[in-house]
């Protein structure tokens, strides 16, 4: 099972899901992309500042863009918000690829760390709910 996270830029939101998500769910493979992201940039200090409480360190990551490869590649896209999720279907992505989260995940990006802790804690909430089904109906 390949899972992708998607945001903006890759700095922030989705790298701390792939590896709050690695950690979890250390059966499935998990990346990040950002829909506008430009490949190379650094992963936000915060983001990883964050992660360190789940003792998860992220600070080697650095930003790449989507693109259709790994789209082919993938079983599925988990997009931060409702707007990433259109995007990708403008972008031709199969709609039964994308699973959503039960809520948004805001963009920390130039906020507090504390701001990127709670962003941190929603994104875990919420992986384990959306990746927990997929593992419980993988494991019948």
């Amino acid at each position: 099972m390949k899972i992708i996270f998607v945001c903006t830029g890759n700095t922030c939101r989705s790298p701390m899901a792939e590896g709050i998500a690695k950690k979890l769910f250390p059966e499935f493979k998990f990346s990040s992309a950002g829909l506008y992201a430009n490949d190379g940039d650094a992963i936000s200090k915060n983001a990883v500042l964050a992660l360190k409480e789940f003792d998860i360190d992220i600070s080697s990551y650095s930003a790449k863009s989507l693109n259709y490869e790994m789209v082919d590649e993938c079983d599925y896209l988990i997009p931060m918000t409702l707007s990433h999720k259109n995007n990708l279907i403008i972008l031709g992505v199969n709609p039964d690829k994308i699973l959503s989260f039960s809520e948004e995940i805001e963009d920390p990006f130039g906020c507090s760390l504390e701001t990127y802790k709670k962003c941190a804690k929603q994104i875990e909430n919420n992986i384990k709910i959306t990746i927990g089904e997929i593992y419980d109906y993988n494991s019948k």
